[in-house]
């Protein structure tokens, strides 16, 4: 990431001899039918995110875009969610947490089990950058007429298991699949 330190060069100037805008030159003259007004509109310099590399302490990376994405690691594991001004019918997110106490069987069930869904299954797929064999729920779940969705990829790990969950909803914008995509696949085990 790259950002502008103090004393650094930047391509802002400020030209001194434009005419400012005051009440003096606002007013009108007598003989004149219109006020003269300097009307100018400044140009804010576009603002280039890089992309972030993100080291998680939990044990993975992955990059993504601080333009639209929004990193919380303060709690007890990552929540990276989709955040802009476009209005979303429902959150979309990553989640990372880590389970040092339970396997990766105890831990799909426990998914299953929670979700409320009768006959949901638990299936083996690849996952992120390096192909990572995981263990894949898929639950979709109706609010408020919306069909929101959650994907969980439980990873073992040497001690207990690793949970990416991404939530959405069927119907969201290309733009933020794609992000989300994106983003999943740059996904690494440290």
């Amino acid at each position: 990431m790259s950002i502008s330190a103090c004393g650094e060069k930047t391509e802002n100037t400020t030209d001194t001899n434009k005419s400012v805008n005051t009440e003096e030159n606002n007013t009108k003259e007598e003989g004149t039918e219109e006020n003269s007004v300097n009307e100018e509109t400044y140009e804010y310099p576009s603002e280039q995110v890089e992309p972030i590399e993100y080291e998680s302490d939990m044990g993975y990376s992955l990059i993504y875009d601080p333009s639209v994405i929004t990193l919380d690691d303060t709690g007890e594991g990552d929540k990276f969610l989709y955040n802009t001004s476009e209005k979303l019918d429902a959150p979309v997110y990553i989640s990372v947490m880590n389970y040092s106490d339970m396997d990766i069987e105890t831990l799909t069930d426990g998914i299953i089990l929670q979700s409320g869904i009768d006959g949901l299954k638990v299936e083996t797929t690849y996952f992120g950058a390096d192909n990572i064999e995981t263990q894949c729920i898929y639950i979709e779940n109706d609010v408020s007429g919306v069909t929101q969705m959650q994907i969980f990829y439980v990873i073992p790990m040497s001690e207990g298991c690793m949970v990416v969950e991404i939530g959405g909803y069927i119907g969201a914008p290309a733009n933020v699949d794609a992000t989300i995509n994106e983003m999943l696949g740059t996904f690494r085990l440290k």
